[in-house]
């Protein structure tokens, strides 16, 4: 499976050069933003970040937001990871309201599957929960449902199988 990720992270980057060569920076961020979820999906979560941060360069400067929810739910995880909470809640925030903005199936479902985990992470860490207890009020179980509802209709079978995995006990 790691394979396929590789391989995608290959095509990817070399999309991300076509797009730099020919100035065409719209698909340049969307590249950018698919390919930090590979890195992510492969455990390089620094050249995840990498990726993610030059997309998000690209959403501010040209007020874009077609995958910007994706990246900024995966920065949010990172940032979790870092231990920059207050940065995270920031970034899943704006998560939630641009995947609002779009109602891109792939996007809403992206930023429920980040809910779900962090509040998952909730009873295990208390500065996780501290930050997001307030902003994730609602039930696991009702992340996960939407999560899996949203990504059920963009195909994302590798982020349903993530949720399902996910300890509602």
């Amino acid at each position: 499976k790691n394979g396929n990720f590789l391989e995608a992270l290959h095509y990817y980057n070399k999309a991300i050069e076509i797009c730099e060569e020919k100035n065409v920076l719209t698909c340049l961020a969307l590249f950018q933003t698919n390919a930090g979820e590979t890195a992510y999906y492969i455990g390089d979560h620094s050249l995840a970040k990498g990726y993610f941060l030059n997309a998000m360069n690209i959403y501010r400067q040209f007020d874009f937001i077609w995958g910007r929810a994706i990246a900024e739910a995966f920065m949010s995880m990172i940032l979790v990871d870092e231990e920059n909470f207050e940065g995270a809640l920031k970034y899943l925030k704006n998560a939630d309201m641009n995947s609002k903005a779009l109602k891109n199936p792939k996007e809403i479902g992206t930023v429920f599957k980040v809910k779900a985990e962090l509040k998952a992470n909730m009873k295990d860490n208390f500065y996780i929960e501290q930050t997001f207890e307030k902003y994730l009020n609602d039930d696991l179980k009702e992340y996960i449902e939407q999560g899996k509802k949203h990504l059920t209709e963009a195909r994302d079978k590798h982020q349903i199988d993530a949720l399902n995995k996910i300890n509602v006990d």
